[in-house]
């Protein structure tokens, strides 16, 4: 159960306050801007818990990959026996996936976080990985 912030009561003192003094004087005593006043005094449906920050988190993504592609890409994690992310890239460009360098670096470099290599060694040890496994990077 989400337990009621210091913010949350802030805001319904502030609210209160609104509906005696109105927004201006609210906005000066209580140091924010007008703005926020009406946005939290609309908000308020008359329980603390209205007044909770609400979620950031997006609802949708515009890069996210499909369910097709999900499946895709499990099954072929399966597929490769352990052979590391070089391995599943390859064997889902095979199967015909296609993966932007930089996604490739991410992983590479997520893989190769516990070394203490410089750039110039990371990007080195990527173009050859590249050239090895002949992988299309667009």
């Amino acid at each position: 159960m989400d337990s009621i912030t210091q913010k949350a009561y802030f805001r319904q003192r502030m609210v209160k306050y609104y509906e005696k003094h109105g927004g201006t004087a609210t906005a000066i005593r209580y140091k924010t801007s007008r703005k926020t006043v009406y946005k939290w005094e609309k908000r308020h449906d008359g329980s603390i818990g209205s007044l909770k920050d609400k979620s950031h988190r997006p609802k949708s993504h515009p890069k996210a990959h499909t369910a097709e592609e999900i499946e895709q890409i499990q099954r072929t994690s399966g597929e490769t026996g352990g052979g590391g992310p070089v391995a599943d890239i390859s064997k889902a460009e095979g199967a015909g996936l296609q993966t932007t360098l930089r996604e490739f670096q991410t992983v590479m470099l997520i893989q190769m976080s516990d070394r203490k290599d410089t750039n110039i060694k990371k990007r080195t040890i990527l173009l050859k990985i590249v050239e090895k496994w002949n992988i299309q990077v667009s």
